[in-house]
């Protein structure tokens, strides 16, 4: 089986299971599961973890918040889902540590399973 991200198709890992995904600033999470299939959050980490696709500088790295809650309520249980990223949202401020002067992204981890 194959998952779709967006419009690219992803091989899965384990199963249906995905890799982490980072998710930058005003970028579209858009996972579109088999039909059958359902999404199950595995993990959501929101801040300034490290250096790599969306942040390239190592300026105030190091803070972040467990966003699972906050994904698992809007993706969790559907064949598929959108949502666009964007460090002003007031419920990804109220959970992170980082300052909210500076942008933060998100790692995103989820699978496809049978439907319940």
């Amino acid at each position: 089986m194959r998952c779709q991200y967006g419009n690219q198709s992803m091989p899965p890992l384990s199963g249906t299971a995905h890799s982490a995904t980072e998710l930058c600033n005003r970028q579209t999470f858009q996972p579109q599961c088999a039909p059958g299939e359902v999404i199950v959050m595995l993990s959501a980490v929101y801040g300034r973890m490290k250096k790599g696709q969306c942040i390239s500088s190592d300026f105030r790295i190091g803070c972040s918040a467990d966003a699972l809650l906050f994904m698992d309520r809007r993706c969790s249980g559907l064949p598929t889902c959108t949502f666009t990223l964007d460090f002003l949202n007031e419920d990804l401020q109220k959970i992170s540590e980082c300052p909210t002067d500076v942008v933060s992204y998100m790692e995103i981890d989820y699978e496809c399973v049978q439907g319940m």
